[in-house]
Order: C-alpha cells, then sequence, then structure tokens
C-alpha cells in the first residue's frame, strides 16, 4: 500500500509546488523562487559550467518573442583579467564587467575601469575628482595621465595703455603671468618719402600681485615738407629687472628737391640675459614716384603717387597710404588729386609722403603713436 500512495503523495506536492511560490530558506517565498541566504561569506547561489571557456549563461526572453538578453560567464584564463560577465543581446554585444574591475561597453576588451566603443553622452555634469570646473574652463590634460579643469586661454584680460609722458600699472589680485606687446612710434612723412614704422617686442613674464610696471609710449614723428622728418620715439616697459624697448620709426629723409628717402623702421631691445621674448623690426617707408608721358601730340602730363608709409608688426596697412595727383604740364592745371597725405595707423605706422606738381608741394602725413598691450 505505501508503495502505491508514496508515488500519488509525491506528484500532488509536485504540482503543488508549480502551483505556488517556492522557497530555499524560508517557508513565506514572496516570488515564483526565493532563496534566503543567512551567510556574509558563504557563496548563496553558484552557477558552474563544464564546457569550454564557458562559466554559465543566464537567458532573459518573453514566451512568445524570439528576442532575448544573455547574461553568460566567460573564463579565458584562470586570473582575474581572464574572467569577464557579459551582457549581450540576440544581435549585439552590450557591455562586459571584467574581473579586474574594467568595464567595457560595447567593447569586448576592455582595459581601462570605463573602456567606450563609441559615443558618449550625459545630459549631466561631467566631474574629474569631484570637480565639474568653473564657467568657461575646459578639461585639460596634465601630461601625465591625469586630467584637470583649466582655462584655454593663458590670459583672460588685457589693458591698452599710451602714455608719452611715463606711467604704471599693477598688477592686478591673482595674477601670475602677463604678456606684454609693445610698439614703438612711427617717423614722420616728408614731401617725397614715407616715415618707418616703429618696432615690437613681445615678452611673457612671471609677476607677483601688487607688481609695479613702468611704461612710456612713443610720440609719432610729424610731417615735413621739404625738410628732413621728425622720427617718432620709443616705447619703454619695465617688469621687474627687465626693461623691454620698442624702437622708434626714422623720419622720411630729404636729401635733394628731387630726391629723398624713405625712413627707416624702428628696432627693438630687451635686457641681456632674459630671453622669453620675441623682437620684430618696423617696416620702412617709401620714396614718392613721378611719371611723365604724353597724353597727345601737343599735351604732356605728370602723375605722382606718394609713398606709403611703414607698416608696423602685425599690423598690415598701419602705415599712411599715399595720395595720388594728375598734373597737365602743357597747360600748368591740375586734373585731379585724390585724399591728403595720411598719418600712420596706431600702433606706430609711418606717415605717408606727399605729392607734388608744378610749383605746389604738399608735405608728407605724421606718424602714429605707439602703444603698450598688457595681457593678464
Amino acid at each position: 500500500m505505501k508503495k502505491i500512495l508514496f508515488p500519488f503523495h509525491f506528484l500532488l506536492l509536485l504540482q503543488y509546488g508549480i502551483a505556488q511560490n517556492v522557497g530555499i530558506g524560508t517557508t513565506l517565498p514572496q516570488a515564483k523562487l526565493q532563496v534566503n541566504h543567512r551567510s556574509t561569506s558563504a557563496i548563496g547561489l553558484s552557477m558552474l559550467d563544464s564546457a569550454v571557456n564557458s562559466s554559465g549563461s543566464i537567458e532573459f526572453r518573453n514566451v512568445n518573442n524570439t528576442r532575448r538578453l544573455l547574461m553568460q560567464g566567460f573564463t579565458e584564463s584562470n586570473f582575474n583579467n581572464g574572467q569577464y560577465l557579459d551582457i549581450k543581446s540576440d544581435s549585439v554585444f552590450v557591455a562586459t564587467f571584467r574581473g579586474n574591475g574594467s568595464v567595457g561597453i560595447k567593447n569586448i576588451n576592455p582595459v581601462y575601469p570605463l573602456d567606450v566603443a563609441g559615443d558618449m553622452n550625459t545630459t549631466g555634469t561631467l566631474r574629474v575628482n569631484g570637480n565639474a570646473g568653473a564657467d568657461g574652463q575646459v578639461l585639460l590634460s596634465n601630461g601625465n595621465g591625469t586630467m584637470a579643469w583649466g582655462d584655454i586661454c593663458t590670459f583672460k584680460n588685457y589693458v591698452r595703455l599710451i602714455s608719452i609722458l611715463g606711467a604704471t600699472w599693477t598688477v592686478p589680485a591673482g595674477v601670475t603671468k602677463i604678456g606684454i606687446e609693445i610698439w614703438g612710434a612711427g617717423g614722420g612723412g616728408n614731401l617725397l618719402a614715407g616715415g618707418g614704422a616703429g618696432g615690437y617686442v613681445k615678452a611673457y613674464f612671471t609677476v607677483t600681485p601688487g607688481d609695479v610696471i613702468n611704461y612710456i609710449t612713443g610720440d609719432g614723428g610729424a610731417s615735413a615738407v621739404a625738410v628732413t622728418a621728425t622720427g617718432g620715439t620709443v616705447s619703454t616697459c619695465t617688469v621687474g629687472t627687465v626693461t623691454v624697448t620698442a624702437g622708434g620709426g626714422q623720419g622720411a629723409l630729404y636729401l635733394t628737391a628731387t630726391n629723398g628717402q624713405g625712413g627707416t623702421g624702428g628696432n627693438y631691445s630687451v635686457t641681456s640675459g632674459f630671453l622669453n621674448y620675441i623682437g620684430l623690426t618696423g617696416g620702412s617707408g617709401k620714396s614718392q614716384e613721378r611719371n611723365f608721358y604724353q597724353f597727345n601730340a601737343t599735351t604732356f602730363y605728370e602723375s605722382c603717387k606718394g609713398g606709403r608709409g611703414g607698416d608696423a608688426p602685425n599690423h598690415p596697412e598701419s602705415g599712411g597710404a599715399g595720395q595720388t595727383s594728375l598734373y597737365n604740364t602743357t597747360g600748368a592745371t591740375l586734373v585731379f588729386r585724390n585724399g591728403n597725405p595720411a598719418t600712420g595707423l596706431i600702433p606706430g605706422g609711418g606717415g605717408a609722403s606727399g605729392v607734388q606738381y608744378g610749383a605746389t608741394n604738399i608735405g608728407g602725413g605724421s606718424g602714429a603713436d605707439g602703444i603698450l598691450i598688457i595681457y593678464y
């Protein structure tokens, strides 16, 4: 009789288990399968697989769908970095968690703590060591494998200074580095040629907040007619023990009534031993051009084009532009004259030459003042 009842009781118990929740370690399971584990060291649930490289698989799939997600263990070697827990769908590799702590997103073999094969997007804040950076900062490499927030530009501000009598500028709080650009003044032009442009220096310094910087900016040279024009004066800036000087451009030379020469550009100099700079010489002024030609059988013309002033370094077209004229020498009449001899443009452009026609001589333009720009 027991041999008949036992299978019957077993079938009833199996049917009851299928219809109800199953508990392991609990008599009141709240899910189809609930495992209560009361140990901080022993393994609660283990999946072992004897197949080559496999260490167990769990499939997630709806009974009415062929699509699935698969969580699968993979053993490459008997080391932590050879253990993988992969998540993939039936068509796409999603992610892997490597035994050495590296996580790959769409990357089957990550070598970094987070190794992503593809684009990244976030609606939150990117932080480095808990720091989200300040307004306007970018993430920069420190060159040693670490990253930090920093300013993409060394200098955020600048000030443009002009003082032919000399003045001072005080380094603001929080500033430890400055850059300067300084131009000498341009020379004036005369009747026959343009003046030279001022010289130029660009330099960088380490400073302390509160340091006082002394400077003088050059005064543009005056124009002239039938004499040599006035040259521009020098611009200087002293930072600590270092003085940089941008020379003034030479005024246009008057040699004879028909022979003039453009002023040479200003030079530059720095205190001996200082190397953190570049210097450029200003451009030279150009001479006036005069040409004579026959208009018809009885009429002759004279054309005159004023020489351009020298251009300041890093500022093309800063030299004054010369005017032009056309003169009827037969009838002693001016056909046309356009513009006036232009002064040089700041910073440090040379003044243009004048023009002459018949008995009329028009002088050149004056040179532009020098300036100092401080970046901080």
